[in-house]
């Protein structure tokens, strides 16, 4: 799979209705939309969870999983990152915005 940086801002797919829940090492997270339920890491999980409330620029969504993680926000968070809207935007929970 390609990575595109996925620079500008990410929200969740309009009407859909997200139930996560949250294991050890992954979050189930079931889409009424499509009826999938679908196994993601915890850090996807936290991308779902930040998204939740608004659409967020992927600085912030970067910012947000570096202090998540405890970490610093560099170079290597912003690809992690980018990688994984790309994932979750594959399996159609998530959407940039125009």
């Amino acid at each position: 799979m390609e990575v595109v940086h996925a620079m500008g801002t990410w929200r969740l797919i309009p009407g859909h209705l997200h139930q996560a829940h949250d294991w050890v090492e992954c979050v189930a997270v079931y889409s009424s939309l499509s009826g999938d339920t679908h196994l993601i890491d915890q850090v996807s999980g936290e991308l779902l969870g930040a998204l939740s409330a608004k659409p967020l620029p992927t600085a912030v969504l970067c910012q947000h999983i570096a202090d998540f993680l405890d970490i610093s926000n560099d170079d290597s968070v912003a690809t992690r990152v980018a990688q994984l809207l790309n994932q979750l935007d594959e399996l159609g929970l998530v959407e940039p915005t125009a």
